[in-house]
C-alpha cells in the first residue's frame, strides 16, 4: 500500500521540512517538487490584454477653449 501526500509550500532553501513524515522514516519515497511559473505569466498576459483593451477605447483628448468652459 502507497500512502501519499500533498502539501503547497513557497521554497525558502534547499532544506525541505515537511511535518508528519516522522512516523515513515526508514522508508523509501518518491519526491517530486513541481514549480509553478505561470501565475508570473498569466499576470503579465492578463495585463497586456487590459492595456490593449485600454488602448483600443482611448483616443486623443481635446482641449477646451475658454467659451466651452464657460457654456458647460
Amino acid at each position: 500500500m502507497m500512502n501519499a501526500i500533498k502539501f503547497h509550500k513557497q521554497i525558502e532553501s534547499n532544506d525541505i521540512h515537511v511535518d508528519g513524515l516522522e512516523k515513515f522514516k526508514g522508508r523509501n519515497a518518491e519526491i517530486i517538487i513541481l514549480i509553478d511559473d505561470s501565475s508570473k505569466d498569466d499576470l503579465q498576459k492578463r495585463r497586456d490584454e487590459a492595456f490593449k483593451i485600454i488602448d483600443s477605447f482611448s483616443g486623443d483628448v481635446e482641449n477646451w477653449n475658454r467659451e466651452e468652459l464657460y457654456d458647460r
